[in-house]
């Protein structure tokens, strides 16, 4: 009796499989989550030790999504099986399956799983209501426009109920699925502060930042006690007070001021060079009075030689704007020590909600101070001049300046894709587009 003993080898087995971006390779492990435009590619080893003859690959997505993909080999001893993750590859929870068959026709078997990131959905761990688009301010004030209502939505939960809470008159909300829209309401002035309230489908409840609505088309008058068109409060003492009163009726929403200056390098007692200060980006608020007066000192010990203006700004209830420039002149007289002339006066230009023109001279003129309205510009470059004369009998100097007024154009989204425009809403694209075709 012959026995004959075959070595016929194992069947194809299956390495670790990895994630490949670029050179870079790091491990698999099922459920891993890959983001479809990070250039990554599944990879499967496969490895024999008789040879593959045959590999077949499937993904399996959705419902009812299958891809399958065939390819005879040359009794391969080993076989990358790679999927490579596109931008337009399915997303979602996918699962791949690759089946190796050897030159025994023995067929060897694995399946993985990966979550492929759906970019065309918000994330949220937790539940959230967002109002994130311009129309909005980061302290939640919101300018009611009748004709294009605020928008957001709500990420993480399904809306189930929606409610602004307290109740106002300045608006009403609503809710489409998980997009909502604040209704503006006809209500003048401004608003307590609100937020919209959500219950999800789990009861859970969701609350949004406080919102103040702020709705009316009435400028507040703003006058000033001590204000000069044309001269300068001397500042030299140290400080100056400014007071005055706002009214509205549609309510007083606050005053606040900032100091816009230009100052002066002195040279032996003498003005030299002239430069002006960066504009603040903030506003001090000032406290108003019930019947709308208000009194605030300025400092002006760390001015320095030159000429500043004091650029008050009131607003409405609704948050109308009106402003005032109040110039302080703390340019020091000239000192018989020097025993030179004055030097000729020097004109320079500020430029804040109006446009302001200065004039720096160790004398007396027939004005100091100008100040131009934006509102009387016209959109665009406004050429603009000043002119100031010394009152000693020396030559008038002239300043030029090119004043600009943004124009007031506004835009709007108004629709998407045929559909009303909402803050957040989904939007379907081909993945992988990056302009218009």
């Amino acid at each position: 009796t012959t026995i004959t003993i075959v070595s016929k080898g194992v069947p194809v087995m299956f390495e670790e499989p990895e994630i490949q971006i670029g050179k870079e390779s790091e491990p698999f492990v099922n459920g891993k989550e890959i983001h479809p435009e990070a250039g990554a590619s599944f990879v499967v080893p496969a490895v024999s030790q008789i040879g593959i003859k045959h590999i077949h690959t499937m993904v399996v997505y959705g419902k009812n999504g299958v891809i399958e993909n065939e390819l005879d080999l040359k009794n391969a001893t080993t076989y990358n099986a790679t999927f490579p993750i596109t931008p337009d590859f399915p997303k979602g929870v996918v699962s791949f399956t690759v089946e190796a068959t050897d030159l025994l026709d023995r067929v060897t078997t694995q399946s993985y799983y990966a979550y492929i990131t759906n970019t065309a959905v918000v994330k949220s761990a937790v539940p959230e209501i967002v109002f994130d688009d311009s129309t909005v301010g980061e302290d939640g004030s919101i300018i009611n426009n009748p004709e294009w209502p605020v928008t957001g939505y709500l990420i993480g939960a399904n809306i189930k109920e929606i409610a602004l809470v307290p109740e106002t008159e300045f608006a009403r909300v609503e809710a489409r699925g998980n997009l909502i829209r604040l209704i503006p309401g006809k209500a003048i002035g401004s608003s307590e502060p609100v937020q919209v309230i959500v219950t999800t489908d789990k009861d859970k409840i969701i609350e949004s930042k406080p919102l103040i609505f702020r709705y009316d088309n009435v400028f507040p008058t703003l006058t000033i006690d001590n204000y000069s068109d044309s001269q300068a409060l001397d500042g030299n003492p140290g400080f100056v007070t400014i007071s005055g009163k706002v009214v509205c009726s549609t309510g007083v929403g606050g005053v606040s001021y900032r100091v816009l200056g230009a100052q002066a390098e002195m040279k032996d007692g003498l003005i030299g060079a002239v430069k002006n200060i960066p504009n603040p980006e903030t506003f001090k608020p000032v406290a108003v009075t019930e019947d709308g007066t208000f009194r605030f000192n300025v400092d002006t010990v760390s001015f320095g030689a030159g000429m500043s203006v004091v650029e008050v700004v009131a607003y409405s209830a609704g948050g109308n704007e009106v402003s005032k420039g109040v110039a302080v002149s703390t340019v020091p007289p000239l000192s018989e020590d020097v025993g030179k002339a004055a030097k000729p006066p020097v004109i320079a230009w500020l430029d804040g909600y109006d446009v302001y023109a200065v004039g720096l001279y160790q004398g007396e003129m027939d004005r100091n101070f100008e100040a131009l309205s934006r509102n009387d510009m016209q959109e665009g470059t406004n050429p603009v001049t000043a002119t100031v004369t010394p009152l000693d009998g020396g030559k008038e100097v002239t300043g030029k300046y090119n004043a600009v007024k943004n124009p007031t154009l506004t835009a709007n989204f108004a629709l998407v894709d045929g559909q009303t425009y909402y803050s957040g809403m989904p939007v379907v694209l081909p993945y992988g587009v990056s302009k218009t075709p």
